[in-house]
């Protein structure tokens, strides 16, 4: 439906004098150079008048052929189309009929356009009323700019960015088949060795495959940062048996930087298998709960159990060296500490994650 101006349409002789009186020049220079395309009609059937050079060389037909016909032909002469459907523009939603007709403001809408050779050239317009000295809309006027090149340039980007993942996908899958290997050479090695070097060989191969389970995590969904939820239960999974009970809590949906992801993913793992190896008593039973928030200045990752507390031999075991020296690494701190109830609880302070 056509939405007139509450003002009674005022003649169209006024813009015809404003494009042919002093100014008249310099809108034709204007229509002639800009790299846009210009199109401006008048009141009351938003006809159109002029066509920039720009504008008919984009649609490849004469300036003349798109001239001097009212809105409800505007859509078929310019063959505009929505770009969400493909369908054929109606005239009353364009955004020349609606500056013209409605005095409305029309800022970065996009439309499809059809070329002469068939072309379908997407394309960014701005739109608004012209007005006489006295305030009347005596025409429209739209500027519309061809984003072919940059479409373009935003799948070229997302192709780019796609081959980018597969790369570091296969990269990531490399790495951890590498982890693996030098786990199983370890325990192969160790085999034939003492108590002390098998107990050291199965310790570390334990902390190798820590960090090639974070590297699973890196893997599972995207490449880029790891929810804390997905890498801790990456990391902890192989190491929970049915009498311990493991129980995640992750606030906010944090997300674990590429960075802070194997660092992060041996800290946890490292307490976790701490706490399975001495908290519990001789049946083994007990729950682990794992904790990471948000806090103003840092985050708070808590790895708590219910077992014994902090024995004498507990402080001697690797493990309680190794986590303080990981979360150095992380430019942060961690404390080794008994509950107020039952158990103990590694509690780690970091700058970032």
């Amino acid at each position: 439906m056509r939405a007139f101006t509450e003002e009674p349409s005022p003649s169209s002789s006024d813009l015809d004098s404003l494009i042919e009186g002093p100014s008249g020049e310099l809108l034709n220079a204007l229509m002639r150079y800009l790299p846009v395309g210009l199109t401006i009609a008048r009141v009351p059937d938003v006809e159109i008048v002029k066509v920039s050079d720009t504008g008919a060389k984009l649609l490849q037909r004469p300036a003349t052929a798109l001239e001097n016909i009212d809105f409800p032909v505007h859509s078929e002469a310019f063959r505009v189309s929505d770009p969400q459907n493909g369908e054929p523009a109606d005239p009353d939603r364009l955004p020349l009929t609606r500056a013209t007709l409605a005095g409305e403001i029309v800022e970065g809408e996009e439309w499809l356009v059809t070329a002469e050779d068939g072309r379908k050239v997407p394309i960014l317009c701005n739109a608004g009323p012209i007005k006489n000295k006295a305030g009347h809309i005596i025409g429209g006027i739209i500027a519309w700019a061809d984003l072919t090149r940059q479409k373009q340039l935003e799948k070229d980007l997302a192709a780019a960015l796609a081959a980018k993942e597969v790369l570091m996908l296969e990269l990531h899958h490399r790495v951890k088949n590498h982890i693996n290997i030098v786990a199983s050479i370890i325990r192969t090695e160790s085999q034939n060795c003492g108590e002390e070097a098998q107990a050291l060989a199965e310790s570390l191969s334990q902390r190798i495959m820590a960090l090639a389970d974070s590297y699973s995590a890196l893997q599972a969904d995207r490449i880029g940062s790891v929810p804390a939820t997905t890498l801790f239960e990456q990391v902890c999974s192989p190491l929970i048996t049915e009498a311990v009970s493991l129980e995640i809590d992750v606030r906010d949906e944090i997300e674990i930087s590429p960075a802070a992801v194997p660092v992060l993913g041996i800290i946890v793992n490292e307490a976790v298998c701490n706490a399975i190896k001495h908290a519990f008593g001789d049946d083994g039973m007990g729950a682990i709960t794992i904790s990471l928030e948000r806090g103003q200045n840092e985050y708070k990752l808590q790895v708590r159990d219910n077992g014994r507390g902090v024995s004498a031999k507990t402080k001697r075991t690797g493990g309680t060296r190794l986590i303080p020296q990981l979360a150095e690494i992380m430019g942060g701190t961690a404390e080794l500490t008994s509950n107020n109830g039952p158990g103990a609880s590694w509690v780690v302070q970091l700058p970032n994650v």
